[in-house]
């Protein structure tokens, strides 16, 4: 499950540090606050791994969310900075009750997590508990 989710200089965020998710999370604020923001950031990681094409990294524009482009994620616009994403899992639940094999393969080639393929799916299953990085 889902633990906490961390956005670096995406949208409305210069820096969302750990933001817990419970099995009930209700997010609440004024407009433009980044309400939508942090549930684009799940979407757009989930079509992302979801992609066929091997040589796209981040699909901002998909099946789950259109989010434009990419000057159009970066925190007020300066297209300098890097955008970072930190989505931390819980240790009750394996990695791949979440991904099946396939996707969590893509994971590792397109995210570039770990060099070395086969120790990144064996600690994986080990550990049971993986933060994804971009």
């Amino acid at each position: 499950m889902l633990e906490k989710i961390t956005l670096e200089n995406f949208k409305a965020f210069k820096k969302l540090d750990g933001l817990p998710v419970k099995p009930i999370t209700i997010l609440c604020g004024t407009n433009s606050c980044g309400k939508s923001s942090v549930l684009q950031s799940i979407l757009m990681m989930k079509q992302s791994l979801e992609n066929p094409n091997p040589n796209q990294n981040l699909l901002l524009n998909g099946r789950f969310v259109n989010l434009g482009y990419f000057e159009d994620l970066v925190y007020q616009k300066k297209v300098g900075k890097e955008i970072g994403f930190n989505f931390e899992l819980s240790e009750y639940i394996s990695f791949f009750d979440l991904f099946d094999e396939y996707l969590f393969e893509k994971l590792i080639e397109k995210m570039s997590l770990i060099m070395d393929k086969d120790k990144a799916i064996d600690d994986a299953k080990k550990k049971m508990n993986y933060n994804l990085s971009l």
